[in-house]
């Protein structure tokens, strides 16, 4: 199954939406994508867990990997061997209820009411075709890449700054949504080491496939961070 057949699918869920995040949702802020492995989705908590409903319902073929339940968060981790089995690929897909945790400690976010209430049903295109999907508003999609802070979110980062710049009330918002807003900064530091890297531009062209990231455009990038992180 690839990544575009869920979509009609997980419109069935109109009432708590599963929102992309991830790659994936990048294409539906900036012309800039780029290759993605798996599909990350996040969800509301709700009463009764949505993760079986889900399973259920949208990836019945898929097999569970991993699942995890608690009273204020759930994930589930499928794979769809299906594209497999004709010559293509594992499709891994990750559903976070309630919040996302990361690999690194304290590394938590929040998925609230406005996270739900503000995310938008848009158009995004995969191979040709358009398809919808439910993606967070950009203040809490680039939030999330902050906190996240991995190599491929640098690229990300330096491609929605270059393209959208800070959105205003970001600080104010991490506070809402992170129960530690020290990850943050500690995010925003982490990123502006791996955009500063000599390499840095290469690596970008060579991902999104493009020239357009210059080395004046790259400063004028760290600086925005820089002025975010001393705000």
């Amino acid at each position: 199954m690839e990544l575009y057949k869920l979509s009609p699918k997980l419109q069935k869920f109109n009432e708590f939406p599963a929102i992309m995040v991830g790659g994936g949702a990048l294409r539906a802020f900036i012309r800039f994508s780029r290759e993605i492995k798996d599909g990350d989705f996040v969800l509301k908590k709700q009463k009764n867990s949505s993760l079986e409903e889900i399973k259920e319902e949208i990836i019945p073929k898929a097999n569970i990997e991993y699942m995890q339940r608690e009273s204020d968060y759930g994930f589930m981790r499928c794979v769809d061997s299906e594209d497999k089995k004709r010559g293509g690929k594992n499709l891994y897909l990750d559903f976070m209820e309630g919040k996302i945790k990361g690999e690194r400690e304290n590394q938590e976010i929040l998925i609230d009411e406005k996270f739900v209430e503000n995310s938008q049903k848009i158009k995004i295109t995969f191979k040709n075709r358009e398809f919808e999907f439910y993606v967070p508003e950009y203040k809490d999609y680039l939030i999330l890449k902050i906190v996240s802070a991995r190599k491929s979110d640098a690229l990300d980062i330096a491609a929605l700054i270059q393209e959208k710049g800070i959105p205003p009330g970001i600080k104010k918002r991490t506070k809402q949504i992170l129960p530690y807003p020290q990850i943050f900064d500690e995010g925003l530091e982490k990123i502006k080491g791996d955009i500063s890297h000599s390499e840095f531009i290469k690596l970008w062209s060579e991902t999104f496939k493009s020239t357009e990231l210059t080395e004046e455009i790259k400063q004028k990038i760290l600086s925005e961070i820089i002025k975010l992180k001393e705000y």
